[in-house]
């Protein structure tokens, strides 16, 4: 009878743990979400579960922080093509920034990588799934895949290195709003940005497995709308990162 009873116990956290390794990834990231390209959804956990690697007072950075930032920034590379490794195809670039106002920019930015990202040398754009501008990522720019290089279009890469940009500046703790709040207007300085953003982030947050009390899971359904419409590539509102 006891045999039986710990049976009983046992059997209900072996289905939990299957559910969970099925439709689960990082940090209870669900392993599949309308929009996102698997690999990017994937660059999107593996670079907030290094968060401490680049920042050891850097506490709460999760999948949906960076989801929401991509989503704004290049609807998680719409038109691209992801491969297996993060490289995007076509590349994406963003209006040159030469103070027109292109993209709600009116700050000219003088190229800075000889057209080395963004294939402008008389103008900085911003590039990549992150939309970095060519100077931030001198600072920020992050070897996410382990190939020795620093590519703003690869989305491991681009991702890590948008966490290094978040982290920055710290001590952070990303649950708590004020802080989130703060480290997104230090990546965009645009109240509206940040607002979009943490609204991106809301929805993204509802889609994370909570393990319940009882020992239920709670998988909440997405509220993100499908990301279908065509996107115009723009830098980091008012001041690009």
């Amino acid at each position: 009878m006891i045999g039986l009873a710990l049976f009983a116990l046992i059997i209900p956290f072996m289905l939990i743990s299957m559910l969970t390794s099925q439709n689960t990834g990082p940090q209870g990231m669900p392993s599949q979400v309308e929009g996102i390209h698997p690999v990017l959804l994937n660059a999107y956990g593996q670079a907030a579960d290094r968060a401490s690697e680049i920042e050891s007072d850097c506490q709460g950075m999760r999948w949906s922080i960076l989801a929401g930032i991509g989503q704004k920034e290049s609807n998680h590379a719409l038109g691209s093509s992801i491969s297996a490794s993060g490289d995007t195809d076509p590349r994406i670039i963003g209006p040159r920034l030469d103070g027109s106002g292109a993209g709600g920019n009116t700050t000219a930015f003088p190229d800075t990588d000889l057209g080395v990202w963004d294939g402008d040398t008389d103008y900085d754009r911003a590039v990549g799934p992150m939309q970095f501008i060519p100077s931030s990522w001198v600072i920020y720019g992050q070897d996410g895949n382990g190939d020795g290089e620093k590519d703003p279009h690869n989305v491991f890469d681009a991702t890590l290195a948008a966490v290094a940009h978040l982290c920055g500046n710290g001590p952070w703790d990303f649950t708590k709003r004020d802080d989130l709040r703060q480290a997104l207007w230090n990546y965009n300085n645009s109240n509206a940005y940040v607002e979009s953003v943490l609204s991106n982030i809301d929805n993204y947050d509802s889609m994370t497995v909570v393990f319940m009390g009882d020992g239920n899971i709670s998988h909440h359904a997405s509220n993100v709308p499908a990301t279908g419409a065509t996107y115009q590539c723009a830098p980091h509102g008012e001041l690009p990162s």
